[in-house]
């Protein structure tokens, strides 16, 4: 019990420390300098670049920072397929993951055209790709679908070179130079803190107490309750129980 309260302590003062005296959110480290760029002049050098992408789990209720690439340079023109992509480990390990990735590209990327696409869960996903005279980086995720015919999905995500500034509305990771279109990504997948305290923050800083929040503990489980010293908590129950919200 002693080592909970010292948990979420530490969680309180991290959070404190976010906001400046205005109340608006800052970046907990300075701005990493970006790299050299990787060469890519053919496909096997852009396989090897994916096949050492660090491939997290990810869902709405993640709360870790997924690593991304280098800068990618491909000076000449390369066509990617998604048969191309090696398919996690992780993912062959289990029944419930899709053994066949896709690729998520950014409208309007510059130097990247989507050839062809799958329908999966009502959004056509990219599965073939031509790159030419471009520079972009990538990250892996095992994208949580449950309770879909499959748990997870493998996505490579292309993303902006890391010099690229945020588009106005965007969250700036300081952490890897990414963009985040939305806080509550940004507050968990960035800043790398607890859902359940995610819930009661916004880009201005703490939501009031009782304000009413819900947060993720799992792709098809959500919770309610209301804020609570910066945490969404859920109101106790006549049984004392309160299912899995509280576990």
């Amino acid at each position: 019990m002693k080592r909970f309260f010292l948990m979420q302590a530490c969680i309180l003062f991290s959070i404190l420390c976010l906001y400046s005296g205005d109340g608006s959110a800052e970046e907990k480290n300075a701005a990493r300098p970006c790299g050299p760029a990787m060469k890519a002049d053919s496909l096997k050098g852009l396989i090897g670049e994916i096949g050492g992408l660090k491939w997290d789990y990810s869902g709405p209720y993640s709360a870790r920072n997924s690593g991304v690439s280098a800068d990618i340079d491909v000076p000449g023109s390369l066509s990617l397929s998604a048969k191309d992509i090696p398919v996690p480990a992780s993912c062959l390990k289990r029944d419930d993951c899709r053994h066949a990735p896709v690729m998520v590209i950014p409208k309007g990327f510059k130097g990247i055209t989507c050839t062809q696409t799958e329908n999966l869960l009502g959004v056509d996903h990219c599965v073939a790709a031509k790159l030419s005279g471009t520079t972009f980086r990538l990250r892996g995720k095992m994208i949580d679908t449950h309770p879909w015919k499959w748990n997870f999905v493998p996505v490579l995500e292309f993303l902006a070179p890391c010099s690229e500034p945020c588009k106005p509305g965007e969250f700036r990771c300081a952490a890897d130079n990414t963009c985040r279109t939305g806080f509550n990504g940004y507050c968990r997948n960035c800043l790398e803190l607890p859902a359940k305290n995610c819930a009661c923050l916004n880009e201005k800083g703490p939501l009031p107490e009782g304000t009413r929040c819900t947060w993720f503990i799992s792709g098809d489980v959500i919770c309610a309750g209301a804020c609570r010293n910066g945490e969404c908590v859920i109101p106790e129950t006549s049984s004392g129980d309160c299912g899995p919200c509280c576990r």
